[in-house]
């Protein structure tokens, strides 16, 4: 569905996303244009939402992201997993151009990390 006036566009049903080596799975995903329509402002993937990027994978009720800050909030159990290392929380931000994970504990617990250490010849990265 578009609304032209709103600047947005809504997918619904099983969606599916790619975007170069990104791939978003959600209910819902729905995009708000730049106020010039040259551009995507954010996106929010809504219910069951998985986006995998290589060997990461991460997992929400909920994922917002901010085009121009290229930030990801994902809320809702959410989970993100390489290997065998996972983090998750109330919230994870997830900045895109520094590589950087935050995770927020929330007032029902703090964050949690599992770190699986790395044998011998693995290199380090």
């Amino acid at each position: 569905e578009t609304f032209s006036k709103e600047r947005r566009i809504l997918f619904k049903g099983n969606v599916v996303a790619r975007q170069r080596d990104t791939v978003i799975y959600a209910d819902t995903i729905e995009a708000r244009l730049l106020e010039d329509g040259k551009g995507i402002e954010t996106i929010v993937a809504d219910g069951h939402v998985k986006i995998q990027q290589g060997v990461r994978v991460a997992s929400a009720q909920k994922a917002v992201f901010y085009n121009l800050d290229r930030k990801v909030v994902l809320t809702g159990a959410p989970k993100v997993s390489e290997g065998e290392n996972m983090v998750s929380g109330e919230e994870i931000i997830f900045d895109i151009d520094q590589n950087r994970v935050e995770v927020k504990g929330g007032s029902r617990g703090r964050g949690k990390v599992k770190i699986s250490p790395r044998g011998e010849s693995e290199p380090v990265k």
